[in-house]
Parts: C-alpha cells; structure tokens; sequence
C-alpha cells in the first residue's frame, strides 16, 4: 500500500476535495461508526460556519492510495482542533498523520487532538 499525501484543494469553498472527504467519511462509516466524533455530517457543518477559517483550508492533509482518500488530518472552526481520521484498513499512517498535525496545525490556542476513546493505538502514539 503506497499512500501519497497531498494538500487540502481549497479554491473555493466546496470543492471537489470537499466531497471526496465527505465521501470518504461516509464510507468508513458504512458498516459502523467507525469516526463516533467526526461523521461526515460534522465536516459539512464545519464547511458551513462564517466564522470557518478558510484561509487555512489548504492546510487539511489527505493521504490517498490509487486515487482513493485512506486518511485525512483535519481542523474545526479554526487550526488548533485536530482530528486524524484514517481508513480501518490504513492505521499505520496514524504516526506519520500525526506527525504533520503538529506541525501544520497548530493554532492561536495551541494543539488539542481529540482522540476516540477505543482509538487505543493512536492514544499510545499521541502519548509517546
């Protein structure tokens, strides 16, 4: 599995990015809920807020294989309120998810990764 990490298209507010993730998200979650705190509805709220930093859109990093979204690092309302979503199939690129996270999106406020409670593995990373 060769994944290709590449930047968040935001050349306007709803892009083809946007519904690839919205994709994305409803498919993982498919079978069962696999993102509890960031369904697909969450990030079409997201897109929707007037206070949205969207200025800071291009700094959502997805990870593909074959075209095919695996994994996406994103932010609320403004950088800082970081989620790593990845495919069940793609956890290994959680280190390296987070890894750029903290690099790129860290806001005004700090870093804050919220982090589901059965996501043990990414726990132990984040706690490294």
């Amino acid at each position: 599995m060769s994944c290709l990490f590449r930047h968040y298209y935001a050349n306007s507010r709803f892009t083809q990015d946007f519904l690839n993730i919205r994709n994305f998200l409803i498919r993982i979650n498919e079978e069962s809920l696999a993102t509890v705190n960031y369904p697909f509805g969450r990030w079409e709220w997201m897109n929707s807020l007037e206070n949205h930093s969207k200025e800071n859109m291009e700094k959502i990093g997805i990870w593909e294989d074959a075209g095919v979204i695996v994994g996406i690092a994103v932010f609320e309302s403004e950088l800082g309120d970081t989620w790593l979503i990845t495919d069940p199939v793609y956890t290994h690129l959680k280190r390296e998810m987070l890894e750029y996270a903290m690099h790129n999106m860290f806001g005004e406020k700090g870093f804050r990764l919220s982090i589901n409670r059965n996501d043990t593995e990414l726990q132990a990373i984040a706690a490294e």
